[in-house]
């Protein structure tokens, strides 16, 4: 490789590492998901893309209207974790 090609190559490099820094850095702070079931509808339909905020009530106490997300444990009947 000549040395054009060699910066090149590090400017790459370099470009995708501050993508993955940058990446990272925000998903420290908010979550991407989607709706999978129909339990909260008619606010969110099944599949709806939500962003999730991860830091939003460690200064502060749920509001009215807030939806609240959380992680379970349950199983279905037939013994599927539920979502």
């Amino acid at each position: 490789m000549d040395k054009m090609n060699m910066n090149e190559l590090k400017e790459w490099i370099k470009d995708i590492l501050i993508a993955v820094v940058i990446a990272v850095i925000i998903l420290q702070f908010i979550k991407p998901t989607f709706v999978r079931e129909t339990s909260m509808m008619p606010t969110l339909q099944e599949y709806n893309f939500l962003f999730l905020s991860k830091q939003a009530y460690r200064f502060g106490e749920p509001n009215p209207g807030d939806i609240i997300v959380f992680h379970t444990n349950l199983k279905t009947q037939s013994g599927m974790r539920s979502f």
